[in-house]
């Protein structure tokens, strides 16, 4: 879950003619190096345990066995710096993390100034409390002339996969690809903690094949998808094969290409969508009328919305 934080630091302010032994900017800098030379402890945690075992037989030889025993990796750290520089992404599921990636001082280069800004992106791991972490933070700077604010966070959550949305999509995904589907955990967000907050199942849903060694890209430097097989452009299909299926219901055990197995709750945590009656939906108006979400979707004259199911929303409208 992502932890924004802003530091300030405070200090004397003077000209940069007539340096000082401690100012704003040079605590700052301190504290900083602190947090940068800080390894955060290892925490495997089971989802993410789950996700590295399910990829060992397809990575090399030399990572299958460690992916295939990620839970005592913390005593390996030779493959945990090799991890790191190799594929930081995978890594960084490991532990809670902190980059550092804004920097403000003074708007003149012969002033000190009184106060000196960093903002950090953290990520902590779903098992973490952000309030505890902070504390923490302020242990390892062990300064009390910088204050730490907290920009943005959310609530870490986790949606389990033995639900029977996960089951239509595990099924249609690997009908169309040929290739297993992956439950993995993400260093990154989307708006689906918003869902998830209310006790709604959510996923993280792009129809693409990857090979494993293609997560190391993604948000790099130079990112680029290589070798990836999109759904033709992609195909809103796909997409609308996973709703279709789950709207059938449990009684209609014949989804799309074939698709089979019971399906029909959404959210049965807290009865957010119950039941979904066991019929072919005909049209896009008369499924959006059992999944709350699609109410929201504007639309643009009498044809029904495009529903998706996307990387960054449970349900959604194509064009808003």
């Amino acid at each position: 879950a992502p932890l924004w934080l802003k530091l300030t630091s405070y200090g004397r302010p003077g000209h940069g003619a007539s340096p000082q032994d401690r100012t704003s900017v040079t605590s700052l800098v301190r504290g900083l190096n602190r947090i940068s030379d800080t390894e955060f402890p290892i925490d495997v945690i089971e989802p993410v345990k789950q996700m590295f075992e399910a990829m060992a037989p397809f990575v090399s030889e030399y990572d299958r066995k460690r992916y295939a025993n990620m839970a005592g990796i913390g005593s390996d750290k030779n493959y945990l710096l090799r991890l790191k520089l190799s594929n930081p992404g995978a890594h960084a599921l490991l532990r809670n993390t902190c980059s550092i990636t804004r920097l403000e001082g003074s708007s003149k280069i012969n002033v000190v100034p009184a106060e000196a800004h960093a903002e950090l992106d953290c990520r902590l791991l779903p098992n973490q409390d952000p309030d505890e972490f902070v504390e923490d933070l302020k242990k390892i700077i062990n300064d009390d002339s910088i204050s730490i604010e907290k920009i943005m966070g959310f609530t870490p959550a986790v949606s389990k996969t033995n639900t029977p949305l996960f089951r239509v999509i595990t099924s249609v995904s690997e009908s169309v690809f040929g290739a297993p589907v992956v439950p993995t955990v993400s260093t990154g967000f989307t708006d689906s903690h918003f869902f998830r907050d209310l006790g709604i199942t959510s996923y993280g849903y792009s129809p693409f094949a990857f090979r494993p060694q293609e997560f190391a890209g993604v948000h790099g430097n130079d990112e680029v998808s290589r070798g990836v097989k999109p759904v033709s452009r992609p195909d809103p299909r796909l997409l609308l094969e996973v709703a279709l299926a789950v709207a059938r219901g449990p009684e209609d055990r014949v989804g799309p290409r074939g698709v089979e197995g019971p399906v029909g709750l959404i959210g049965e945590e807290r009865g957010v969508v119950q039941d979904l009656p066991a019929r072919q939906h005909e049209s896009l108006a008369d499924l959006s009328s059992y999944f709350g979400i699609f109410s929201t979707c504007p639309r643009a004259g009498p044809e029904p919305v495009w529903p998706r199911i996307t990387h960054t929303h449970f349900f959604r409208c194509f064009g808003d």
